[in-house]
């Protein structure tokens, strides 16, 4: 005999989903928001709206941190008007509560990227909504569009992962004392960048250090180990007249790191770097290190005395990494990461994709993952982002078939009820 709940239990039920997916939202903010950092506090920021050498790739984080908050606003039949001044009056109290905590800082710029993250967020159920009751034509045409996005977001990634570096005056460091990161006790004998020596000083010819940067010339570093550090340090960097990281070479920990300067920072988002796990392993103080860093056709090589790995470089899949990229990640969860975001950028084309539009999922696995980073100057991507972009595109359309559903029946809300 089939069992049924009574009419009145479905909204109890709906109800508590609500309040469970309310509470949850509100703890991930509060535990991202106002727990002590160990950063560095500054004074707070009142008079800008893209603060800091990372404002933009900031911006979109606190965008995206109260977009689930709204959504759940917008589940639970809460107006647009009444959504915005939620979430400004919640901002504006975390921002002053910001004030005493250790470590975080206060900004008018977050604000306003929470309000605006609730707001939209309250707006994606009622769009939700109205897209599953498009015609195969408009499904069609939003299909092109989602195909579209994969491939600016790749082409993006790559842009702003390219090599970008001003035209000033360069300065060599040998195992400089930087503040803002660990000082490294090693010894540099000498360093090259090709032909040409990167003293400890001020560089002759800064055109020339651009140029072959950018052609991935050989840099060639001799130096005796110091003791093992705690986090990244450097080894040889050069930094321009307005203090901007040219490029690093450093350890960290047991790994070997080398970053250099991409559009990335100019525009104000994340600084990703190329990290070799392990690289240092064994490495006890005093010990002669040959270190070299180029890169080829296949991507950069980093070597140490017999140490040696290649094939390094940014894949579509790093797209996150200009977002948010906490240094020192194990490879395992770099990997884990960059399928999750190609994973990610998929599901929307599942989602849309039908009989008629299957084509255009087709193509945008293409034209993300092979045309956008050849062009782009990207690697090509490895097997498990490829895997991770067809789940991506099963998940879309398994969700649209959940969608169909439930989800039209929660926004239906009361009798009378218009969202």
């Amino acid at each position: 005999m089939e069992a049924h709940l009574p009419a009145h239990d479905v909204p109890v039920s709906r109800n508590r989903m609500t309040r469970v997916a309310l509470g949850a939202s509100l703890l991930a903010i509060v535990g991202l928001t106002l727990l002590p950092s160990h950063d560095a506090k500054i004074e707070p920021m009142w008079r800008c709206l893209v603060c800091g050498e990372h404002g933009v790739a900031d911006v979109i984080r606190n965008i995206a941190l109260f977009l689930p908050f709204g959504v759940v606003l917008g589940f639970a039949h809460t107006r647009l008007w009444r959504a915005l001044v939620i979430g400004a009056i919640l901002s504006t109290a975390i921002e002053l509560a910001q004030l005493w905590i250790p470590g975080r800082d206060s900004s008018v710029s977050d604000v306003m990227a929470n309000t605006l993250g609730t707001t939209i967020g309250c707006m994606l159920p009622g769009a939700w909504n109205r897209m599953l009751r498009l015609d195969d034509r408009q499904i069609a045409r939003l299909t092109i569009v989602a195909a579209g996005l994969v491939c600016g977001i790749t082409a993006g990634t790559g842009f702003l992962l390219r090599p970008a570096f001003p035209r000033s005056v360069y300065y060599g460091m040998w195992t400089p004392d930087l503040g803002h990161l660990e000082r490294y006790r090693g010894v540099v004998l000498d360093a090259q960048l090709g032909p040409m020596t990167i003293p400890s000083a001020r560089l002759d010819s800064a055109p020339a250090v651009a140029r072959l940067l950018t052609a991935g010339a050989p840099l060639r570093v001799h130096a005796l180990a110091g003791p093992s550090v705690p986090r990244l340090a450097a080894l040889v960097s050069v930094y321009d007249d307005s203090q901007r990281e040219i490029f690093l070479l450093g350890p960290d920990r047991e790994d070997l790191v080398f970053r250099y300067r991409t559009r990335s920072t100019a525009w104000r988002f994340e600084q990703p770097d190329l990290r070799v796990s392990g690289a240092l392993a064994g490495v006890r103080s005093g010990d002669t290190l040959h270190v070299t860093v180029w890169r080829d056709s296949a991507g950069y090589c980093l070597a140490r005395n017999a140490f040696l790995a290649c094939r390094l470089g940014f894949t579509a899949g790093r797209g996150w990494s200009l977002l948010l990229f906490p240094q020192g990640l194990p490879r395992w969860l770099m990997g884990i990461l960059d399928a999750s975001w190609i994973a990610a950028l998929l599901v929307p084309v599942g989602f849309c994709a039908r009989r008629r539009s299957i084509a255009w999922a087709g193509a945008a696995l293409l034209a993300g993952l092979v045309v956008a980073p050849a062009l782009a100057g990207l690697r090509p991507s490895p097997a498990g982002e490829w895997l991770a972009a067809m789940a991506g595109v099963l998940i879309g359309m398994r969700l649209r078939k959940v969608a169909l559903g439930t989800v039209a029946g929660v926004l239906q809300g009361p009798a009378g009820y218009s969202p």
